[in-house]
């Protein structure tokens, strides 16, 4: 009498290695860095002014140079996430893959975005796409 079938053994191990091959997030920002969103510093005055003007914990829509992109700050290091449309979408599949509910997004300033031309760095080299 056969104790293991090998279709069932091969089954088995495939789940536990899939299991293990997840990758485990610690933060927020571990996701959007995975997503492919990039983090930089407020360097400038006009920077600093506009990073204290975002929302804690949440993505904001921004307007820079007729491009949205999606922000995040990150108080505790001084940093501001940003990505584009197609990072946010990485994202949300990211949080969905996770079974974590949608992120809280500002999307019903969408038409009313703030005007980020001020900020060097999104879309004039630095964050380029």
């Amino acid at each position: 009498m056969k104790l293991f079938s090998l279709p069932l053994l091969v089954a088995t191990a495939c789940a536990l290695l899939a299991g293990c091959a997840t990758p485990q997030y610690k933060s927020k920002t571990d996701m959007l860095t995975a997503a492919g969103f990039r983090s930089f510093n407020a360097t400038e005055p006009s920077q600093v002014a506009l990073f204290k003007t975002l929302p804690a914990d949440r993505l904001t829509p921004v307007l820079n140079h007729r491009r949205i992109y999606y922000v995040y700050p990150d108080p505790k290091a001084d940093r501001i996430y940003a990505g584009t449309k197609s990072e946010y979408h990485a994202y949300e599949k990211l949080r969905a893959r996770r079974k974590l509910p949608p992120d809280r997004t500002d999307t019903a300033s969408m038409s009313k975005a703030p005007e980020w031309d001020n900020w060097r760095g999104l879309s004039d080299g630095w964050y380029t796409f």
